[in-house]
């Protein structure tokens, strides 16, 4: 590497060696750096890989169970509504049988009376 005074003279020079011994050992030691940091980074893809798989999987299941839970619910509730339905209408039977029956009681008892004066009349 050149000295330089400050009229841009090199006025001397200096260097840096290294023994082989040392050189080899770092380049060793690079390369095992290298070879492991590629590895980590496969290692890193791979899980990135898998997590992208596990996220599409969950997201598949969980839009399956809203969808069979979204049907079940509206079938459930459509039931409800049946029942609800069906119990109005029995409901509303009933009130009318008891005021059939109502109407045939009284019906029955007129005639009843009626049977009794033909009776006391013909006496």
């Amino acid at each position: 590497m050149p000295i330089k005074d400050e009229n841009d003279v090199i006025v001397g020079s200096f260097g840096i060696a290294w023994s082989l011994d040392q050189q080899e050992k770092i380049s060793s030691s690079a390369e095992h750096l290298a070879a492991s940091l590629q590895q980590i980074s496969a290692s890193i893809a791979d899980i990135a890989e898998k997590a992208q798989a596990i996220s599409s999987t969950q997201e598949f299941i969980v839009n399956l169970i809203v969808k069979n839970i979204e049907q079940s619910l509206k079938d459930i509730n459509t039931a409800i509504n049946d029942v609800s339905t069906k119990m109005n209408e029995s409901a509303q039977m009933v009130h009318s049988q008891a005021a059939a029956t109502e109407e045939i009681t009284a019906s029955v008892e007129e005639l009843s009376s009626l049977s009794q004066s033909l009776l006391d009349l013909a006496k």
